[in-house]
């Protein structure tokens, strides 16, 4: 073959492809700093009806909190698997020092990962990481923060060996890593979960399919999931959307309105009326009891409407799901998949009235409780 070339010249290198990143063992790792912020915490105004404060080592932290039968951290951590990323670091924010990050970073480094996430894990965030680590790399960034039109996100991209040696202090993120960080502007779903309003928001969604999480469990009839080894009385209704959780039992003549979540290991006694509520796991409602428009986690009740916080002493109200049981809980070999009655769930396609004459559970003043 005659050279095309005018005069004898050596062969052009060839191009070499692209590094940046397509979806597949991404050569990158992340590092999930769980923040120990209570849902209870954001409750507790100074001018509420709120009793002492929440005991931080007993309140569980928001990521850690089931939303529809499985937590946050859980849910990010499926998200960064299904994008590519592999080796995931979990930490709780309280024992996160200045050296354990230096150290984290260095090791991930040592390990050839050009790039790590580093997440402080406070909000639901759904972040396609692929198109962020892909303008990380176009950019040539050293620090990468996810925004949205609200704001920064605690979500930042980085090079670890650029910053291995500087400061990273998550309280001024602005400067993690010493560099002054490249905005990337998601356009993905975002619920910053900054209290009990705003987890209802997050269900209400899911429920009806405005963002990518999806109830566990199956959906038994349109619009209602329920989980494995829940029991529902022939005579309970259940109106959708709705969700009841793993292990969860609702009783006979009790009525799971819409809009309404039932999450794991909760008792709905007879006759109970749960209604655009959140039922939060390890939950009893007593006999008779209706609760609207709250978040109930225990014996505490938080008021959506009225922005009120308040513990209730009654077991016979609200507290705990008795010890017994622990026989249905999450992955127990004795917990079974429901096989609902016909009449199990009732689904009424008319316009959406509120329960007459059924009052949501009583606001106690001090003293009264």
């Amino acid at each position: 073959m005659p050279n095309i070339w005018p005069d004898p010249q050596p062969t052009p290198p060839p191009v070499k492809p692209s590094k940046a990143p397509r979806g597949d063992n991404l050569p990158v790792s992340a590092i999930i700093v769980v923040s120990t912020r209570s849902l209870l915490d954001e409750a507790c105004d100074e001018g509420s009806l709120a009793d002492p404060p929440v005991n931080p080592r007993t309140a569980t932290p928001i990521a850690s909190l089931k939303i529809l039968g499985q937590s946050i951290l859980q849910r990010t951590i499926d998200r960064l698997h299904s994008a590519g990323v592999r080796t995931i670091s979990v930490v709780s924010e309280g024992g996160v020092e200045q050296s354990f990050m230096l150290g984290a970073l260095l090791k991930q480094a040592s390990k050839g990962f050009k790039k790590v996430l580093l997440i402080r894990l406070g909000a639901y965030v759904e972040v396609d990481y692929v198109e962020l680590l892909k303008f990380h790399y176009e950019a040539g960034a050293t620090v990468t923060r996810i925004c949205d039109a609200d704001g920064p996100l605690d979500f930042w991209v980085l090079n670890p060996t650029p910053v291995l040696g500087r400061e990273i202090n998550l309280d001024t993120p602005a400067e993690v890593g010493g560099d002054q960080p490249l905005l990337y502007l998601t356009t993905g779903y975002v619920n910053r979960l900054q209290d009990a309003r705003s987890l209802r928001r997050l269900a209400k969604d899911s429920l009806l399919g405005r963002c990518a999480m999806r109830p566990r469990g199956e959906e038994i009839e349109r619009g209602v999931w329920v989980d494995v080894g829940a029991r529902i009385h022939r005579s309970a209704t259940i109106l959708a959307p709705a969700y009841i959780g793993r292990g969860t039992r609702v009783r006979a003549s009790a009525s799971i309105n819409r809009f309404s979540v039932i999450e794991e290991c909760c008792l709905v006694d007879h006759g109970a009326v749960i209604e655009h509520s959140s039922i939060l796991p390890d939950t009893y409602i007593g006999k008779g009891i209706a609760v609207a428009h709250a978040v109930v986690d225990g014996n505490r009740l938080m008021h959506l409407r009225s922005d009120i916080s308040v513990t209730v002493e009654d077991a016979k109200i609200i507290g705990r799901a008795p010890s017994g049981w622990h026989s249905f809980r999450y992955g127990d070999k004795k917990a079974e998949r429901v096989q609902p009655a016909p009449k199990v769930v009732g689904l009424e396609q008319v316009a959406y009235k509120p329960s007459p004459q059924r009052p949501a559970l009583r606001i106690f003043s001090k003293g009264e409780v």
